[in-house]
């Protein structure tokens, strides 16, 4: 709140920084830009409906309170409550070590359905990807989850929560968006992936096509140097005019 009004340009990739942006500092400059993924994404194979006698559900979040854990294990139990599919949800970036871990484990039941694979190299979330069900996305807060645009790259179904400019991210049906902190709701959307093979493989395509345009490097360089360009230009017209 203290830096942002005094910003002159910004780069965003969402409805929603590009509005928050307006609001706080309404005389900046706004350029949308998306960002290049890590080159291993690129040339990974795509996922392909891998045949399962599970429901295997990945999530690569971080330990902060913000980012869904507790929405995880909500939705676990609801999900064992309604559904008598075996469930594994691999989560990537948290370690069974963390303090939190510990306290959710004690606090819900169904611990053993829960995998925690600490920091994951693009390579291995790559693999996870391909051999998951589906990703989900359980975050309180967002903007541009690269993990939801990776996901959506390789084509594995997903689902997020809508907060922030997740729904930007998931446009063009390329993914399922869903109520923030609503297991039930979440249990839906997974359970219809699981159950509809067709719509699982249409997603996918949606995802894909999204992905590989939003994350298209050529153009991506292109809209950084114009964007460059544009603010270089300005000052220089600036400073001409202040002599």
């Amino acid at each position: 709140m203290e830096i942002l009004p005094l910003l002159k340009y910004a780069f965003g990739r969402t409805d929603w920084d590009k509005e928050s942006i307006k609001l706080i500092a309404p005389n900046c400059k706004y350029f949308y830009i998306n960002e290049i993924l890590r080159e291993p994404f690129y040339i990974a194979k795509k996922w392909n409906n891998p045949v399962n006698n599970k429901i295997t559900i990945l999530s690569t979040i971080s330990d902060s309170s913000y980012k869904g854990l507790d929405v995880i294990f909500k939705t676990i139990n609801v999900l064992k409550k309604l559904s008598k599919q075996k469930i594994e949800w691999r989560i990537g970036g948290i370690s069974d070590k963390s303090e939190s871990v510990k306290l959710y484990k004690k606090l819900h039941k169904h611990k053993e359905c829960v995998k925690f694979l600490g920091i994951l190299s693009a390579q291995d979330i790559i693999k996870e990807l391909q051999n998951a069900t589906l990703y989900l996305h359980p975050s309180h807060i967002e903007n541009s989850a690269n993990s939801i645009c990776e996901a959506q790259y390789i084509g594995t179904p997903t689902i997020a929560t809508n907060v922030g400019g997740t729904s930007s991210i998931l446009s063009n049906d390329a993914g399922i968006l869903v109520s923030p902190n609503d297991p039930y709701e979440i249990v839906s959307a997974i359970l219809k992936i699981w159950n509809d093979k067709d719509f699982a493989l249409k997603l996918s395509r949606n995802e894909i096509l999204t992905a590989e345009k939003r994350h298209d490097k050529i153009i991506i360089k292109k809209q950084t140097i114009n964007a460059y360009k544009t603010i270089i230009n300005e000052v220089i017209n600036h400073n001409n005019q202040q002599k």
